[in-house]
C-alpha cells in the first residue's frame, strides 16, 4: 500500500512539474511570421516552440495589439514576447535572446514601371524616385539619414495598405516593406493583381529580431537560457530560406 501511495505522489509531482514548464508569450499579428490564424501560429512561432521544446517547455501564444503585447511582457504579466529589435532603452527592461530571425526590407515596385527590374547600389541611385513609407516605421540608418537630409523623396502615410494602393495607382515608384509581410499583404489586398508587383533583390535593411524576457520576473534568465539552447539546435538558415521560397509568388 505504501508503495502505491509513493508512486501516486511521484506521478503528481511529475505532472505538476510538466505543467510548470509552460511559457506564455504575448505577441501581435505579423503574418506569415506569426499569426493566430496560421498553422502552428506561423513559422516564427513554430521555430520558438521547437526551440523551447528541447528543454521540455510548452509554448503558448496570446495575441494582442503589438503595443499591448509589449507592455504585458514588460510588466511581467506574460513571460515575454517575440519579434523585437534591440535598443538600449529596451535592454533596461528586458533580457534579449540570441537572434531568432532576420527580417529583410526590400523595395516593391510595379513591373510596368520597371520592365527590366529594379536594382540599386546606394542612396544616390534613389534620388530620382518617389518612395512611399509608413509613419513610425524604421527602414535602416542609411535610409533614415538620407530621408532626413532630403537626399531622397519619401512620402510617408499611415499604413502599408495605403502605400500599396498608392504604388498601384502609380503615385509612388517604390515602397520598402519586409519581403514576406509585403507579399502576404498583397495577397490579402490584391489577390488578382499579385503578378503586377515585384521586389528588388537587394534589401535596404536587414535586422535581427529577438525574443524578450522581462528582468522583473525571477524565471526570465532560466527561460532565456532554455530558448538560446534550443535556437542553437534549430537550423535557422534553412527555415528562413524555406519561408522566402514559400512567400514569393511563382512567375
Amino acid at each position: 500500500m505504501r508503495l502505491i501511495v509513493i508512486a501516486l505522489m511521484m506521478a503528481v509531482v511529475s505532472l505538476s512539474s510538466a505543467a510548470d514548464k509552460r511559457v506564455e508569450l504575448s505577441v501581435g499579428e505579423f503574418p506569415p511570421y506569426i499569426s493566430d490564424s496560421l498553422p502552428e501560429k506561423g513559422i516564427l512561432a513554430e521555430l520558438v516552440t521547437q526551440a523551447f521544446g528541447y528543454s521540455g517547455y510548452q509554448t503558448e501564444y496570446q495575441f494582442y495589439p503589438w503595443k499591448r503585447a509589449f507592455h504585458l511582457a514588460r510588466g511581467g504579466v506574460s513571460n515575454g514576447s517575440l519579434m523585437w529589435m534591440k535598443s538600449k532603452k529596451r535592454e533596461n527592461s528586458f533580457y534579449f535572446s540570441s537572434p531568432v530571425f532576420y527580417l529583410n526590407q526590400n523595395f516593391f515596385y510595379l513591373k510596368s514601371r520597371f520592365p527590366n527590374g529594379f536594382e540599386w547600389n546606394s542612396m544616390k541611385d534613389l534620388d530620382q524616385y518617389h518612395i512611399g513609407g509608413t509613419l513610425g516605421y524604421f527602414y535602416g540608418k542609411e535610409f533614415e539619414q538620407a530621408e532626413k537630409e532630403l537626399l531622397i523623396h519619401v512620402h510617408r502615410k499611415s499604413s502599408d495598405s495605403i502605400n500599396f494602393m498608392r504604388l498601384l495607382e502609380e503615385k509612388i515608384d517604390l515602397f520598402p516593406i519586409e519581403l514576406c509581410a509585403g507579399y502576404a499583404l498583397l495577397r490579402k489586398l490584391y489577390p488578382d493583381k499579385l503578378q503586377l508587383f515585384a521586389h528588388s533583390s537587394e534589401p535596404i535593411n536587414s535586422s535581427p529580431r529577438y525574443a524578450i524576457f522581462p528582468k522583473l520576473r525571477s524565471d526570465s534568465l532560466e527561460l532565456l537560457k532554455a530558448l538560446n539552447h534550443g535556437l542553437s539546435k534549430v537550423d535557422l538558415t534553412k527555415a528562413q530560406t524555406r519561408l522566402y521560397l514559400s512567400c514569393i509568388p511563382e512567375e
